[in-house]
């Protein structure tokens, strides 16, 4: 599936909240490309 950078599909196809999907990305030092 193709998400598009759209963060919040994201998060409910992984089923968890934005804001815990923010946290795994800024720990892995995802997305600021």
């Amino acid at each position: 599936m193709k998400s598009n950078y759209n963060r919040t599909l994201v998060a409910e196809v992984l089923n968890i909240s934005r804001k815990t999907l923010f946290n795994k990305m800024k720990r892995y030092n995802l997305g600021n490309e």
